[in-house]
């Protein structure tokens, strides 16, 4: 099975790039063809799509992206066609936020999702999620006292902690990625 790729994308299409690599070029299809270039030297994450009538790879530029696109792949009626559509407009943190916090709008507006498939999408995952964010009750009250600790106030930490979810992340992990987002909350305010 195919994981992964590193080589030189040789043409950038409208849904997919063809990566070389050792002389073979693959096709694959990926979330925003257009932040890609001819001649860029990439790493991307690999899923192997097979069904009756094709296969196809859809390539992910991090785990955050792949942790989305395989959790979306979990709710009835989603393929990896639309699972990469969704996560070309809503980052895998963002979804996450959305279904937590019930923002039913937001999952509608995703390319390809009815009204039906954003009400499948909410009873597919919800559950999903709560389980996860209850395990990490603690942790986030580990990561924002290390935050507090090291001169972050409460009300910055609050701001972009609930966005993050780092499946099986490290309490290292979150803070790191906090860490990332209030540097740049400071710079771009």
């Amino acid at each position: 099975m195919l994981s992964s790729i590193r080589g030189t994308v040789i043409e950038v299409g409208h849904r997919s790039l063809i990566i070389e690599n050792q002389g073979l070029g693959y096709e694959i299809l990926v979330s925003d063809p257009k932040s890609f270039h001819v001649n860029q030297d990439v790493f991307i994450y690999l899923y192997h799509h097979k069904r009756e009538d094709g296969e196809f790879l859809v390539g992910l530029t991090s785990k955050e992206e792949r942790s989305g696109f395989r959790l979306l792949l979990n709710v009835n009626g989603i393929g990896p066609k639309t699972a990469l559509s969704i996560l070309s407009k809503i980052s895998y943190s963002q979804l996450l936020t959305a279904i937590s916090n019930n923002n039913f709008e937001l999952i509608e507006s995703l390319p390809g999702i009815s009204s039906h498939m954003a009400s499948q999408i909410f009873l597919d995952l919800k559950e999903h999620i709560s389980r996860n964010v209850k395990s990490n009750v603690a942790q986030y009250k580990e990561v924002k006292d290390a935050l507090k600790n090291i001169g972050f106030k409460s009300k910055e930490i609050d701001k972009v902690l609930p966005s993050i979810y780092i499946a099986n992340g490290s309490t290292q992990e979150i803070i790191r990625e906090a860490l990332r987002r209030l540097q740049n909350a400071k710079v771009s305010g």
